[in-house]
């Protein structure tokens, strides 16, 4: 990207204003997905694990607004120069990998129930313990893990950026 871009994006809130538009319009989205999940015809396990599965999306996708906003309230122009400044971006993004990572396990989960529920579907149709035996244990774990995994790797990428860019302008980082 040409730094005369670089310089309009980091004056004009642009980018900010659509990346609050966009996820704005998904969570809207989302929310008529819990609406419809709430509505349709399924079996207990497979409402419970897709409800959370949407209401994890719907919290991405606010975060992703969030990080919009904190960018379209930052006094050094609208681009972020690092994920450490202000610590709210930190926190949002440490929120947003939980997340993320939570989600990609319930879609295992999701995977996993189908496989299940097919093997036998009477028996399994008649048998509402599954969730108890099965899926909210795994719930649990993968919830536990994704927190692990959101820190960890929000950890590591704030000390990684720290090592090495510093305390250097954009500018310098990118030599222009």
């Amino acid at each position: 990207m040409s730094s005369t871009i670089v310089t309009l994006l980091n004056e004009y809130p642009v980018l900010p204003l659509i990346q609050i538009t966009v996820n704005t319009t998904l969570i809207c989205i989302a929310v008529f997905l819990l609406r419809v999940l709430k509505r349709t015809q399924l079996h207990s396990n497979c409402r419970f694990l897709f409800t959370l599965w949407s209401f994890g999306f719907t919290l991405v996708f606010l975060c992703h607004a969030l990080l919009g906003v904190v960018n379209l309230c930052n006094s050094d122009g609208y681009l972020p120069d690092n994920i450490i400044e202000p610590a709210s971006r930190n926190c949002l993004y440490k929120v947003e990998m939980t997340v993320i990572f939570c989600t990609t396990c319930l879609e295992v989960m999701i995977t996993t129930e189908r496989v299940i529920s097919s093997v036998n579907p009477e028996r399994y149709h008649y048998r509402s313990r599954v969730a108890v035996e099965f899926l909210l244990p795994c719930l649990l774990l993968s919830l536990a893990l994704a927190m692990l995994v959101g820190n960890a790797s929000s950890g590591y990428c704030k000390k990684r950026d720290a090592d090495i860019y510093g305390n250097c302008s954009l500018n310098a980082r990118y030599q222009v």
